[in-house]
């Protein structure tokens, strides 16, 4: 699934633990967008981890995929607190059909449990 990269990054400039976090989501989602497909959960876990480790509070989160897999957008659509977080279906279902996405994986962090932070709930559907 996953290709040898060739790309090499230099750093300008210390960067916070966030930024560093961001930094590989970016070049993880870069990398699912050119082409691999986000077919294993150890590949989403991956993504996933990068997108939500840095939260200190819940967010629940959605992945749009096409036919292949591959990502459209990532996209945290509610923000709770630490234990909890709102969801609204109606506001799912929205962006899901604004980016006509064939597949959806629903992620949401455990930021109460930040040592041992891992995704807790991946479910993933064709629509």
């Amino acid at each position: 699934m996953h290709t040898k990269s060739t790309h090499s990054y230099a750093l300008c400039r210390p960067m916070t633990e966030h930024q560093i976090l961001e930094k590989a989501a970016e070049i993880i989602a870069d990398k699912f967008i050119k082409g691999d497909a986000f077919s294993t959960a150890k590949a989403t876990k991956e993504y996933l981890t990068f997108k939500l480790g840095k939260y200190e509070r819940e967010v629940f989160a959605v992945m749009l995929l096409n036919t292949q897999h591959q990502l459209i957008e990532y996209r945290e659509l509610f923000f709770g607190s630490i234990d909890s977080a709102s969801i609204y279906p109606r506001e799912v279902v929205k962006a899901v059909l604004e980016v006509n996405a064939s597949a959806v994986i629903f992620a949401h962090n455990h930021p109460s449990d930040n040592a041992n932070w891992e995704i807790q709930s991946i479910i993933c559907h064709p629509l």
